[in-house]
């Protein structure tokens, strides 16, 4: 039998993993936030070392990733940087975004992000990169969101407008999801007062007192979004090319999204 790897492992392997796999010499790179990103970035500075990659440029989704970033002594290259778009020719300038999630639902690699608070920024680069490559362990995997993931989606909105925008959840969306709830993320640690985001945003957490169904998210997500006041959501549908998941055994799994006929 396989040695059984712990969560940590898991995460190092499949992000390790999908350095190998996706990342290329003289590229522009996308660095998500979350705990697993901390082994990409550790990883690409050993890979930078031993002169295996060269001549990468990283965009950051957070403070956190920027602080990785720099900690590592990379090559930065933020997000409003004039650069970064200087030789473009599309809109997709960023070549591969390494990121996680907080939940994974196969096979259409549907995505719940936004448990560490930086979904809009992660979005905002996943939005302008060829391909999104997801990393995580087994355990953020299922068939149907809001399985594993019971935090809710994320919503984060202008402070201004907390209110007024879950009024508007609950008016649109309490007919299909009768379970319905909203709460203000608070912090909880070291700060008394609600979760604020790195773009001076409050998060309202979605709870929807079930599991969503596949053809239901994109109506979720267009209510959402379409709200004043709501800067982005958590779900991020059709985004992600591929995923590796690491097993139990330590097993790395590449799973691509199913294409459209």
């Amino acid at each position: 039998m396989s040695p059984i790897v712990t969560v940590e492992e898991a995460k190092r392997l499949a992000a390790r993993a999908a350095v190998d796999q996706f990342i290329e010499s003289d590229t522009i790179v996308g660095i998500g936030s979350g705990s697993t990103i901390v082994y990409v970035v550790e990883y690409l500075r050993e890979l930078l070392d031993a002169g295996t990659l060269r001549n990468l440029r990283l965009v950051p989704t957070s403070f956190q990733s920027r602080q990785l970033i720099l900690d590592a002594q990379l090559n930065l290259l933020d997000l409003d940087h004039p650069g970064l778009f200087a030789k473009a020719t599309g809109p997709k300038v960023i070549d591969v975004t390494i990121d996680g999630a907080d939940e994974i639902a196969l096979p259409c690699l549907s995505l719940i992000k936004g448990g560490g608070g930086c979904h809009t920024q992660e979005l905002m680069v996943a939005s302008i990169s060829k391909r999104l490559v997801i990393v995580a362990d087994q355990s953020k995997v299922t068939e149907a969101l809001n399985t594993v993931y019971l935090k809710g989606i994320p919503v984060e909105v202008v402070p201004a407008a907390r209110l007024l925008v879950e009024r508007h959840i609950h008016a649109a969306l309490e007919a299909k999801l009768p379970e319905l709830q909203v709460a203000l993320r608070q912090c909880g640690h070291g700060k008394a007062g609600p979760v604020v985001t790195d773009n001076g945003c409050f998060i309202l957490d979605l709870l929807p007192g079930q599991q969503i169904p596949g053809a239901l998210l994109p109506e979720i997500q267009s209510t959402l979004t379409a709200i004043p006041g709501v800067t982005s959501c958590g779900l991020f549908l059709g985004m992600a090319s591929a995923a590796l998941v690491c097993s139990s055994d330590g097993i790395v799994t590449c799973h691509t999204r199913p294409t459209e006929d």
